[in-house]
């Protein structure tokens, strides 16, 4: 028997890479199973709702700081006004009252202020002395106190803003000083209570 010829090396093919490219279709596929996420609009409306009530907690709460704020302000001038007027005193003798009349609020803030420039001229180098409110303070001497006795009062003889009830005349050695607050309406009254004068900053020496 003839020999079998030896056997031909089979021709194996190339191995094929598993791992794909990026350009490769099961690539593409688990793109686009990915979802997108997006707010429905009951989601949105919810949104909103919680916006709009925070924010309207939040304006009374932040209107209060301020009002506060300027209460404080108004205050703090009103006692550096006082502590002006007993160092012009002090200098002088008496309050400032050159210029004054019983009820000019402007030209009395306007005097007042030039007068205790003399003595603290780095605190009131404004051209004009308003409060916190935009307004002029209120300012008037001894001199010039509405002043009405308790009988007279009672008798409607002598009424007005700002009119002093006491049977004692004000001493010449005092003075009223006060703000008309956040109305900017003077409501100063006869009540010595001053939870009875409106919203007005009173801070005066009788």
């Amino acid at each position: 028997m003839k020999p079998r010829p030896p056997a031909m090396p089979s021709q194996n093919p190339l191995p094929v890479s598993t791992h794909p490219t990026s350009g490769s279709s099961d690539f593409r596929t688990s793109g686009q199973r990915q979802s997108i996420q997006a707010f429905t609009l009951i989601e949105l409306l919810v949104v909103i709702g919680v916006i709009v009530t925070l924010m309207g907690l939040l304006i009374p709460a932040v209107s209060l700081v301020k009002n506060k704020a300027k209460k404080t302000q108004t205050v703090n001038l009103l006692a550096q006004i006082q502590a002006a007027c007993s160092s012009y005193k002090n200098e002088n003798g008496h309050y400032p009252e050159t210029g004054m009349t019983a009820t000019g609020w402007a030209g009395n803030a306007a005097s007042l202020l030039i007068q205790l420039k003399t003595v603290n001229r780095e605190d009131f180098r404004s051209p004009e002395l308003k409060d916190s409110y935009g307004s002029d303070i209120q300012y008037r001497p001894a001199k010039h106190y509405p002043f009405g006795s308790a009988e007279a009062v009672s008798a409607g003889l002598e009424v007005g803003s700002g009119l002093i009830n006491s049977d004692d005349p004000p001493g010449a050695d005092s003075y009223q000083l006060w703000s008309k607050g956040p109305n900017k309406i003077d409501e100063v009254t006869p009540a010595t209570d001053p939870k009875e004068l409106g919203d007005d900053i009173v801070t005066w020496k009788k």
